[in-house]
C-alpha cells in the first residue's frame, strides 16, 4: 500500500485484503483519518481477494472516519469485490465510486 499526496488522501491496495493484511490496512487508513484528511480513498483495483477480516476493517475505518468528521471512499472496485459488497449489503454503508 502506498499513499499519494493529493487533496484527498488515497491509498492503493494490492493483493489480498484478508486476515493477514487487514490490520495493517486499517492502521494505515486510520492514520490518514487522524491527520485530518477530509476524505480517505481506498483504491481496490488490484485486490484479488477479500475475506471477512478485510470487510471488517473497511467497516471499522468507515465508522472511525465518520466519528472524526471524515469519509472513507472505496474506488476502482473489481466486479468480484463489488459483488461481495452487494451480498453483504456493504454497498449500502460504504461510499463506492468508479
Amino acid at each position: 500500500m502506498s499513499p499519494s499526496d493529493t487533496a484527498t488522501s488515497t491509498v492503493r491496495c494490492e493483493g489480498d485484503l484478508d486476515i493477514v493484511t487487514s490490520e495493517d490496512v486499517k492502521r494505515q487508513l486510520s492514520a490518514l483519518v487522524e491527520t485530518g484528511s477530509d476524505t480517505v480513498a481506498l483504491d481496490l483495483r488490484d485486490v484479488g481477494f477479500v475475506d471477512s477480516s478485510g470487510l471488517g476493517a473497511l467497516v471499522a475505518v468507515h465508522h472511525y472516519a465518520e466519528a472524526k468528521g471524515s469519509q472513507l471512499v472505496v474506488r476502482s472496485v473489481p466486479t468480484h469485490v463489488r459483488d461481495l459488497f452487494t451480498i453483504t449489503r456493504l454497498d449500502n454503508l460504504l461510499t463506492v465510486v468508479e
